[in-house]
Order: structure tokens, then C-alpha cells, then sequence
């Protein structure tokens, strides 16, 4: 079930991701029309364009960062469920195990 979350998790991130880029594209041309259209000088479009990346940057790592600490707390989550789980068999450890790996790898990955 953990798996299911963490699937779930990075696929509204990309969607997240993909709304952004596209609202950033899609500003990013307003302003450069409306700076044509209205002869705003290009030391402010530059201005304004700078602004906007910024805060699309801002928002693009926090999207990010929020999907790494989620991945890390379900980590933990599951590691304190472990340790104080008092009726863990050995299966049951190898799957904990195999859904550690996941998550280790997940905390740990670039994507």
C-alpha cells in the first residue's frame, strides 16, 4: 500500500510540475506581448521576466522538496511501524526490507 502512496505521490508531483512549466511558458509570452504591444521598455520586461522565473523556481523546488520529504517521511512511518512491531516474522522483515530498498532509493533519487 505504501508503494500505491509513493506512485500516487510522484505522479500528482509531475502533474504539478507539468501545470507549472506550462503556466511559466504561457506567462512568460503575456509578458513578452504586452511589452511589444504597449512599448514597455526592455530593462522592465527584463524586470518582470526575472521575477517570474524567479518565483517559478521557487515554487518548481518546493514541489520537489515536498515530494522528497513525503518519501521520507513515509520512510519513517515504516521503520517505526517495524521497530515496534513485536509480532515481526521473517517474512514479513524480507518485505519490509524490499519496501526499505524502495524508499531508500526514492529519498535518495534526483527524479
Amino acid at each position: 500500500m505504501e508503494v500505491s502512496m509513493l506512485k500516487l505521490r510522484k505522479k500528482e508531483m509531475n502533474s504539478q510540475i507539468k501545470a507549472l512549466d506550462e503556466s511559466y511558458e504561457l506567462y512568460n509570452d503575456v509578458i513578452l506581448e504586452y511589452g511589444t504591444q504597449n512599448n514597455v521598455s526592455n530593462v522592465e520586461i527584463d524586470n518582470l521576466l526575472k521575477a517570474l522565473k524567479d518565483a517559478y523556481r521557487e515554487k518548481k523546488a518546493s514541489y520537489y522538496f515536498e515530494h522528497k520529504l513525503s518519501a521520507f517521511d513515509s520512510f519513517i512511518e515504516i521503520a517505526t511501524d517495524f521497530a515496534l512491531d513485536a509480532k515481526s516474522e521473517k517474512n514479513t522483515f524480507s518485505n519490509y526490507n524490499i519496501l526499505y530498498i524502495k524508499e531508500l532509493k526514492e529519498l535518495t533519487s534526483n527524479g
